[in-house]
């Protein structure tokens, strides 16, 4: 394989439906639909390569959509490595303030290797957290917690939120033409709405992926089927931030897509407030975050 970097012009489609996933009110591009349409131009530009095993991943910069607009025009530049893997990274341009000149902006990059351990999902935990909790519903997770239009809304009745953890059904929609070689984005789309309620009960703060340290798809998920999500906090390394597991399964014991180091963080810095009703009395919520949570890494299975 050539080590040059390669870059390919991206003409991507925007259904009317991406008007539905908003922060702040605005239309962004969806992180997961980012991953989709770089995976797609590794295999383009590399016909066998493996893009189902991905680590490092950082959503640096939204990327806004212009009312009305029915394409965007990005550029996947694709970075290979001596061990096979390749970093692909999702490029648009804008105008500079008021003058002619552009620049550009980095918005996704992510490294897909090559060959990679998978590890080995952990089975006691394709079940609701123990403890007590908050059962949220999805009426309220999307109008007051996560508030996407009706595309995005797809994490299913009942939503549990306990200290060690959460769950919930998610699904994509039977109308879903959006499959990739990542398979269908909504599954994994609701499961980090449902990180993001965990985040706003028992922390206060309001937040939203900004990266991952692994991911690894199993299967690809399809439309018109459901997936059980298990969400798991992790120890956090940096204020303000929250770190997660989160592993979606067809049914016990058949992952489908395992997301380690899912990093969440405030990206409306104090701006969006989780409601009252959903934050939890508990003074010492936060020891969660501190908590010797064990490893499901492969190089540390259990």
């Amino acid at each position: 394989m050539s080590e040059e970097t390669q870059q390919l012009s991206l003409s991507i489609s925007l259904p009317e439906s991406f008007t539905d996933h908003c922060i702040e009110g605005r239309p962004v591009f969806p992180a997961v639909d980012a991953l989709q349409n770089l995976a797609r131009a590794v295999q383009q530009a590399m016909a066998h390569h493996n893009v189902c095993s991905s680590s490092g991943a950082t959503f640096m910069r939204l990327l806004p959509l212009a009312p009305g607009s029915k394409t965007v025009a990005a550029t996947a530049r694709l970075d290979p490595h001596q061990d096979g893997s390749v970093t692909a990274t999702l490029i648009t341009r804008a105008q500079a303030g008021r003058t002619t000149m552009t620049r550009s902006i980095e918005h996704v990059s992510v490294l897909f290797r090559q060959l990679s351990l998978s590890p080995d999902p952990p089975l006691d935990l394709a079940c609701a957290p123990a403890g007590p909790g908050l059962t949220v519903t999805a009426k309220d997770l999307y109008q007051q917690l996560v508030p996407f239009g009706p595309a995005y809304q797809n994490a299913r009745d009942p939503i549990f939120l306990a200290p060690d953890g959460a769950c919930a059904w998610v699904s994509s929609p039977d109308h879903d033409s959006s499959g990739g070689p990542l398979g269908s984005p909504f599954p994994l789309d609701a499961a980090f709405h449902v990180a993001c309620a965990w985040g706003q009960r028992y922390t206060g703060l309001v937040t939203f992926p900004t990266g991952y340290h692994e991911r690894f798809v199993f299967r690809l998920t399809r439309p018109g089927e459901k997936y059980f999500c298990r969400i798991i906090p992790r120890p956090s390394d940096r204020e303000g931030s929250l770190l997660f597991d989160l592993w979606l399964y067809l049914r016990p014991g058949t992952p489908t897509e395992a997301v380690l180091g899912l990093r969440m963080e405030d990206i409306t810095h104090g701006r969006a407030k989780a409601p009252a009703w959903v934050q939890t009395t508990d003074q010492n919520r936060l020891t969660i975050l501190c908590s010797p949570w064990p490893s499901f890494r492969p190089e540390q299975r259990p």
